[in-house]
């Protein structure tokens, strides 16, 4: 497969699949999204270094970062994220916008002091309520 090949494999990808956030985006998990790219990969000199092998893995990454440096991929990416992040919380779109914009792509840390606080409160509204 030639570069503009897997470009326009690539192209197919669902950005707002939450697979695609800076937590957990594996490119092995990737390449598996596109049965095409994936077969072709699996098609090649099953040795593990082969030399076919590594130039398709390179041009892959080459064509995923290309992709991936979007401004609109790079803003999926970081909804997703925080969707991510705080995936047990189910929140809104308005509250996952206000997060962005507040603390823009938060570590991880950050999430679960959010989360924590945000729990917190929660109790103390629903014993305030119980009073």
């Amino acid at each position: 497969m030639n570069k503009k090949e897997i470009m326009e494999e690539i192209e197919k990808f669902d950005i707002n699949n939450v697979e695609f956030n800076y937590d957990s985006i594996s490119p092995w998990k990737i390449l598996e999204l596109s049965p095409k790219l994936h077969q072709t990969f699996e098609k090649l000199d099953s040795k593990r270094f082969s030399k076919k092998r590594r130039e398709f893995i390179s041009l892959f990454f080459e064509c995923l970062s290309e992709w991936m440096s979007q401004p609109d991929k790079q803003k999926q990416a970081v909804i997703n994220t925080v969707i991510k992040r705080f995936e047990p919380m189910q929140l809104t779109k308005d509250q996952i916008q206000t997060i962005i914009e507040t603390y823009g792509c938060i570590s991880e840390e950050e999430a679960k002091c959010i989360k924590r606080a945000y729990v917190t409160k929660r109790l103390l509204e629903s014993q305030s309520q119980q009073e």
